[in-house]
């Protein structure tokens, strides 16, 4: 066996581990983009743009961070589709994002989704068989 070649297969298996950890955050933490959504989020800026009361531009913000980083259930983009088919603007899809929000509580969702996911790996791990000798 050449010189060394422990310490480059170390190497190799210490790059491999840190890819799969990359892959498998990005695979966790990926907020897909979807018409629904995109249309939402475009509403609530043009809101948050006319909007004065700073009180109302932060609770604008929150309701724009979760759609934008939180995960939604099927059920919450199709509510989201019906908004945007509807085309309505103005102040009136903020009060549907609520209803939504308040209705299908995606935060919470996604944390219960979160916990079973930690327990399931999304990359399968692939055991030598060589090794266990």
């Amino acid at each position: 066996m050449p010189a060394g070649i422990n310490e480059r297969i170390a190497a190799v298996k210490r790059d491999f581990d840190a890819e799969v950890r990359a892959r498998e955050a990005e695979i966790r933490h990926t907020v897909g983009s979807a018409l629904g959504r995109d249309y939402a989020l475009s509403e609530l800026r043009l809101v948050f743009e006319a909007e004065e009361d700073p009180e109302e531009k932060a609770r604008l913000a929150l309701l724009s961070e979760i759609f934008t980083t939180v995960p939604l259930t099927a059920r919450a983009h199709c509510e989201l589709n019906i908004l945007r088919r509807s085309n309505i603007t103005g102040q009136a899809p903020v009060a549907q994002l609520l209803r939504i929000v308040h209705d299908y509580n995606p935060e919470e969702v996604h944390r219960a989704i979160a916990d079973r996911a930690e327990e399931a790996p999304l990359i399968p791990h692939i055991v030598c068989s060589e090794a266990l000798l």
